[in-house]
């Protein structure tokens, strides 16, 4: 089976991942939701600050 662009249309983006297909999410699914999106959003920050930290001044770059 070949899926086009053009009939994927329908299918649920995985850039979008809090899409409900059922209806309202109850309070406390909801919550834990917030809980991983604001987690996952402070690990990727950690990454980029960590990522942009110049090395240390003693640092030979592994030789």
């Amino acid at each position: 089976m070949d899926i086009r662009l053009a009939d994927a249309h329908h299918l649920p983006s995985a850039k979008n991942a809090e899409v409900t297909l059922m209806g309202d999410k109850s309070p406390k699914a909801k919550d834990k939701s917030k809980k991983q999106h604001q987690a996952d959003k402070n690990q990727k920050h950690d990454a980029a600050v960590a990522k942009a930290k110049p090395p240390a001044q003693g640092s030979k770059n592994g030789k």
